[in-house]
């Protein structure tokens, strides 16, 4: 186990040299002046390329890449280009709100989709399973943006009933972007469920605790949800790194002071370093999860082995 955990450790320092790399390289080519941008129109061209060189975009593609990389393994991440603070801190400061928000998410889609999921599995056929597929057709479908934008005319003009701005309202204040973030995962966790415990119903051994005599319910509980939720928590650790990554629509259109609105802040003004930290952490996170998720195999299915 400890082998195999430093060899996926190994293995992601590669994948995280791309990943810096290609948001290095994205950047790079992307049109607009950051300089420009902290000084504004008034200045002169000796004072542009004064702050160029302090902070050191007057060096080649190649020779920025090396010097940032190299901090970057020293757990510097640079300074902010719009207020000179460290990219660390301004991402410390962030990334709470955005796991809050991906946490709150994750729970709704659990507490909803695998039940539902299994519902409709063992309603196979029934109209009850028509409709929970429906509405996951339709969570699927409906672009997060577009959602959010709904529940904030919704609940916050016509029936003003929650907040719809930042998180100064405790606990109501994550109602509309959980619920946001949550949905379109919850259709796919609700579909993949429900497909997963209908192939694992299906398989031999199913049958055989059924000829023993054993009722629907144990057969289900005891011995179908354990191999068929191996998958499940494939695409739920998968899921919690994209809702991290993917909370930028969800923190833009409800005002959340997360690390998505800081990305979206950081791009606006061309603060380089910012969007690059704010990347590496994302793909950390990512990394992190999908190691767990790796190790949680061996509890469901104790069959499998880490060599």
């Amino acid at each position: 186990m400890y082998a195999y955990v430093i060899r996926r450790i190994l293995w992601a320092l590669p994948v995280l040299i791309g990943i810096t790399f290609t948001i290095h390289t994205v950047l790079s080519l992307t049109p607009g002046d950051p300089v420009r941008i902290m000084l504004g129109e008034t200045a002169t061209e000796a004072q542009l390329a004064a702050a160029r060189a302090e902070i050191g975009l007057d060096r080649p593609f190649f020779a920025r890449y090396v010097h940032y990389v190299s901090n970057l393994l020293q757990g510097d991440f640079g300074q902010s280009y719009r207020n000179r603070r460290a990219v660390i801190d301004e991402i410390a400061d962030a990334m709470p709100a955005t796991a809050k928000l991906a946490l709150a998410a994750m729970v709704l889609i659990i507490v909803m989709g695998i039940p539902s999921g299994i519902a409709s599995a063992v309603h196979k056929g029934t109209w009850f399973d028509g409709l929970l597929t429906t509405v996951a057709l339709v969570g699927l479908s409906m672009p997060v943006f577009w959602i959010g934008l709904i529940f904030i005319y919704v609940f916050g003009f016509h029936w003003p009933v929650l907040p719809i701005g930042g998180m100064r309202d405790g606990f109501a204040s994550y109602v509309l972007p959980s619920i946001t973030l949550a949905l379109n995962s919850y259709a796919m966790i609700s579909r993949l469920t429900r497909s997963s415990v209908l192939e694992t119903l299906g398989e031999d051994y199913i049958r055989t605790a059924r000829a023993k005599g054993l009722g629907s319910r144990v057969v289900l509980w005891k011995h179908a949800l354990k191999a068929a939720f191996i998958p499940i928590v494939t695409v739920i650790g998968l899921q919690f790194g994209l809702l991290m990554g993917g909370a930028v629509l969800t923190e833009t259109v409800f005002a959340w002071p997360g690390i998505g609105r800081l990305m979206v802040d950081a791009i606006m003004t061309r603060d380089l370093l910012v969007v690059q930290g704010s990347v590496v952490v994302l793909a950390l996170v990512f990394v992190t999860v999908n190691l767990l998720v790796d190790l949680a195999y061996s509890v469901l299915d104790p069959r499998i082995r880490y060599s």
